[in-house]
């Protein structure tokens, strides 16, 4: 009887084992955390109100743990990424007045957000959104009817739209056209 005690025994030990070693806990909920951690919206730089120390001759690099080995760079004209020797460029402005990072997409990882100026004569101000993670541009333009500029308000991305006028300010987000599906960005404005 005792031998086939420590036998059984010794089985559901190896089992237990087994089992616990496959999964490990501590390793499943780092991997939860990582998933639903909030990423923290920034201000990579901002030269919107000190066009005088915009370093128009030089650039700005960026790292993220978010996306290692990647290195964005920033110059008035571009902002790039570059990974293994590759250089994309991400989008472009006549300059690039600010670029803050926020996570649009509600995946944990940063979008980035820039005030961009575009036009030869009449020059308007317009909102530029690229998502590194999936490739995708979005853009809030209305060109000659609108300018707009992004600032960062308690953590949270606003949004000013000027016209003929008008000036409101509310919050950037990210909708989607129910119809379609696409998404297009926007502005969400408090209730006065």
């Amino acid at each position: 009887m005792k031998k086939s005690s420590v036998w059984i025994g010794s089985i559901v030990c190896a089992l237990l084992l087994n089992g616990c070693a496959s999964q490990n806990p501590v390793e499943n909920q780092v991997e939860e955390l990582q998933n639903t951690q909030k990423f923290e919206t920034r201000e990579w730089l901002n030269y919107y109100y000190a066009v005088n120390e915009m370093p128009w001759e030089k650039s700005v690099e960026l790292t993220l743990s978010e996306f290692p080995d990647v290195v964005f760079t920033w110059n008035p004209l571009t902002v790039t990424s570059k990974k293994d020797g590759n250089e994309n460029v991400l989008f472009e402005g006549m300059p690039i007045w600010n670029v803050y990072l926020c996570d649009l997409t509600e995946d944990g990882l940063p979008e980035f957000c820039a005030t961009v100026s575009f036009g030869s004569g009449i020059v308007d101000q317009h909102i530029i959104v690229y998502d590194f993670q999936n490739k995708n541009s979005y853009t809030l333009w209305e060109r000659g009817v609108y300018d707009y500029m992004l600032t960062l308000k308690e953590d949270q991305l606003q949004v000013t739209k000027m016209g003929k006028n008008l000036s409101e300010t509310g919050k950037l987000v990210l909708m989607t056209e129910d119809s379609t599906g696409e998404q297009y960005l926007g502005i969400e404005f408090e209730d006065h």
